[in-house]
C-alpha cells in the first residue's frame, strides 16, 4: 500500500498484531480505495509522464521465441541435461506484449521487456529490468522496406545507476541518497537511462521510498544542467549503425538451467504442441498465463519461499485448465509436483556447556 496511505488512516497497522474484526475490515476497504484510484490517477497524468509497460504475465521474452538464447548467455544446459524439444516462434509473444499495452489505456507508449522488444506501434523500448546482466550497446532500428514496419528505437539501462536505486541506497543514509544519485550524474554526457523493476525496490525502504523519490525530483528539477525526460523526448542518434539481431548477455540459469526448471518447460512445449490449431481463446490464455517468468523463478534451488508448493500446483493448475479448455485428456505427469521436497539437516543448539 501507499506507505502515506498508512500514515494517514492505518494507524492500528503499526501495531503489527492484535488486530480486530474492524481494524480488518478498514485495512480492506481502504486497500479497494487505494486501487481503485490507479487507473484515474494515470490518466490523469498522460500529459507529463509517460507510462511502460511488460509484456501481460511478465514472460521471459527470449526463452519463448528460441531456447538457444539460453546458451548464448552464462546457463548453458547441456543437451542431455535439456529435455525440451520445442522452440518458441517470435509470433506468440506478440499477443501478451499488445494486450499489455491495450491495458495500460495510454495508446502507442513504451514496453520493457526482458531481452527483447516487441515491435507494434510502440515509439521507443527501453531494454533492461532489475537485476544483473545487461545488454550489448547500441540503438537497433529495423532495416525499412517503404511497406515494412516502422523502426524502433531502443534505450540500454545504465546498469551502476540502476542498481543503485534497487540495492544500495534503502541501506544508506536517508540524507545522503539523492545527493549522490545527482553527484553521480554531474558530468555525464547523453542520456543515462534509469530502469527498474518498479515494485521491487521501495518495499525495502524504511518508508516506501516516498522521501527518497521527493528528495531526488525536488532535487533533479532544480538542477541547473541535469534534465529528466522522457523515453520519446530523446533525440535518435544518426550515427548510430542498424542492428538487425542483439545477442542477450543475460544469465537466464534462474529460469532454465536447473532440471526443474527444463521440467516446466518440457510441460509448457508439450501443451503448446497439443494446443496448435486450436481456436479456444480460454485455453491460449491458460497457455499464456503459465509462460509467466515467475514460475520458473521458484523452480530449482536458487530461490525458495513458504509458498513453493502452492507456486508449482498453481502453475500445473493453468495447464490442466488449457487441456480441460480443449476438451483432451490431460498428460499425467501434470498431477505430479515439479517441486522436490529438499531434505534439510538440523541442527540442534546446544543447551548448556559440557562439564
Amino acid at each position: 500500500m501507499d506507505p502515506s496511505a498508512v500514515d494517514r488512516r492505518l494507524e492500528p497497522a503499526r501495531q503489527g498484531r492484535g488486530f480486530t474484526e474492524e481494524d480488518k475490515i478498514a485495512l480492506a476497504t481502504d486497500m479497494r480505495a487505494g486501487i481503485a484510484q490507479i487507473l484515474p490517477r494515470w490518466r490523469a497524468l498522460s500529459d507529463r509522464v509517460e507510462l511502460s509497460v511488460s509484456p501481460y504475465y511478465h514472460p521471459i521474452v527470449p526463452l519463448l521465441c528460441n531456447f538457444a538464447s539460453a546458451r548464448e548467455g552464462d546457463a548453458r544446459p547441456a543437451a542431455a541435461d535439456a529435455p525440451i524439444s520445442a522452440t518458441r516462434p517470435w509470433s506468440r509473444s506478440a499477443a501478451p506484449s499488445t494486450r499489455a499495452r491495450n491495458i495500460s489505456e495510454s495508446g502507442p507508449g513504451l514496453l520493457a521487456v526482458g531481452g527483447l522488444g516487441q515491435r507494434r506501434g510502440l515509439r521507443a523500448v527501453p531494454l533492461g529490468g532489475g537485476g544483473v546482466g545487461g545488454h550489448r550497446r547500441g540503438d537497433l532500428r529495423r532495416s525499412r522496406r517503404e511497406d515494412g514496419p516502422r523502426p524502433s528505437r531502443l534505450r540500454f539501462r545504465d546498469t551502476a545507476i540502476s542498481n543503485l536505486l534497487g540495492f544500495t541506497y534503502r541501506q544508506m543514509d536517508p540524507g545522503r541518497r539523492a545527493k549522490d544519485f545527482v553527484t553521480r550524474l554531474e558530468g555525464r554526457e547523453g542520456p543515462v537511462p534509469v530502469i527498474l523493476d518498479g515494485e521491487n525496490p521501495w518495499e525495502h525502504y524504511s518508508d516506501g521510498g516516498v522521501g527518497f523519490l521527493r528528495a531526488l525530483f525536488k532535487a533533479l528539477s532544480e538542477h541547473p544542467t541535469i534534465k529528466t525526460v522522457t523515453m520519446s523526448e530523446l533525440t535518435p542518434r544518426v550515427d548510430r549503425p542498424h542492428l538487425r539481431r542483439i545477442v542477450d548477455q543475460r544469465n537466464f540459469g534462474v529460469w532454465i538451467g536447473h532440471p526443474e526448471d527444463r521440467k516446466g518447460w518440457e510441460l509448457l512445449g508439450r501443451a503448446y504442441r497439443d494446443i496448435q490449431g486450436s481456436t479456444n481463446e480460454l485455453a491460449w490464455e491458460c497457455l499464456r498465463a503459465a509462460e509467466g517468468s515467475d514460475w520458473y523463478w521458484w523452480f530449482g534451488d536458487d530461490f525458495t519461499s513458504a509458498q513453493d508448493a502452492e507456486f508449482d500446483a498453481l502453475f500445473r493448475r493453468h495447464l490442466v485448465n488449457l487441456y480441460k479448455a480443449i476438451a483432451r485428456l490431460r498428460r499425467r505427469n501434470l498431477l505430479r509436483p515439479i517441486k522436490q521436497v529438499r531434505k534439510m539437516v538440523v541442527l540442534r543448539e546446544p543447551s548448556a556447556f559440557c562439564r
